[in-house]
């Protein structure tokens, strides 16, 4: 009988220390769970890419004389423009300070367009040391040609299996004192935007 109140306090004991176990348990997930979502809350800012600011553009229609194609190309709005309209000749330049893009159809001569690998030909031709390729909304391939240090970069078309100039849309320049490659990168989104009436 003796050991009875030692047996009791032994059994308490143990209830007590089990439910004291049970609740920190609980509260252990409790934890774990809330840990949970403050490193899933964390993580997926890294996660969720932000949305590109996007530009606004508006439609210029130009071109349509001799023998090239009516066409509309998209501007940014921060760029303006200018058309001049003569008998037989149609010349549009866009521009942004110092970047301009012009695009003249009139009665201008034609010539290859020569790239590195090219072999010389014989006449006017123009050689550029390396190219970008720009697809029209037509699906029209464009080579945007530069020949460093100039600030002037000049757009031929696959014309018959080799590379011509001036397009079926005019002769094409970029004047780009600057060289920013972001300036030129957006010239480049307007001449993709490029599309015949």
């Amino acid at each position: 009988m003796k050991y009875i109140p030692a047996v009791i306090s032994i059994v308490i004991l143990l209830l007590a220390v089990g439910a004291v176990s049970f609740y920190a348990g609980q509260n252990l997930n409790i934890s774990i769970s809330k840990t949970a979502n403050i490193i899933t809350t964390k993580v997926t800012p890294t996660l969720t890419t932000t949305p590109d600011r996007t530009q606004s553009f508006r439609t210029i229609p130009s071109g349509g004389v001799v023998n090239y194609a009516a066409y509309t190309i998209n501007i940014p709005l921060d760029w303006t423009y200018t058309k001049d309209d003569a008998q037989n000749i149609d010349t549009l330049i866009i521009t942004k300070g110092n970047y301009k893009l012009q695009i003249l159809q009139g009665g201008t001569g034609g010539a290859p367009c020569l790239y590195p690998g090219d072999k010389d030909v014989e006449g006017p031709s123009s050689r550029y040391l390396n190219f970008t390729e720009i697809t029209t909304q037509d699906g029209i391939v464009l080579r945007r040609g530069e020949s460093e240090p100039q600030s002037a970069i000049g757009v031929c078309e696959k014309q018959d299996g080799s590379w011509g100039e001036p397009t079926s849309f005019g002769a094409i320049s970029y004047l780009v004192p600057g060289r920013d490659p972001l300036v030129i990168k957006t010239i480049d989104t307007m001449l993709a935007s490029l599309k015949k009436k």
